[in-house]
């Protein structure tokens, strides 16, 4: 009785860890991010900012989380509608990325900060429309 307890315990703790890798995985299509920037070039006075006329896949997927234009990003899921993502050139470059997504009111929020960039160094928010799951 004991062994079989022990070998249910751990089929169940196993299943259980493979659910929570992929059970979730989600791809969506984002489009229309407006929001702020403030950087370098602008004396980091706040202006109004935006990547318009893209659509933008967001892969939320455990540790193989992506985004479309963020190759170099290693991206981690947070919870299942939110991930963050980390470049490091090693030196003084790096780049800090998070996307949310709102199911319920069809939204995106993304925000991220760059160092070591020169001109671009600084920061962004953008809301943008959730359109739908990838195809």
């Amino acid at each position: 009785m004991k062994h079989y307890v022990r070998e249910s315990t751990l089929f169940i703790s196993l299943l259980f860890i493979l659910m929570t890798n992929s059970a979730f995985a989600e791809c969506w299509i984002v489009s229309g991010l407006k929001g702020y920037g403030s950087n370098v070039v602008d004396n980091f006075n706040i202006h109004e900012d935006g990547i318009t006329g893209q659509k933008i896949r967001i892969n939320i997927n455990g540790s193989k989380s992506a985004v479309t234009g963020s190759e170099n990003i290693i991206f981690e899921e947070v919870t299942p509608q939110l991930i963050v993502g980390i470049y490091s050139s090693g030196g003084y470059k790096g780049v800090v990325e998070s996307w949310g997504i709102d199911i319920e009111n069809r939204k995106v929020f993304y925000t991220q900060t760059r160092s070591g960039y020169n001109i671009l160094d600084g920061a962004k928010m953008f809301i943008g429309n959730l359109e739908g799951k990838c195809k």
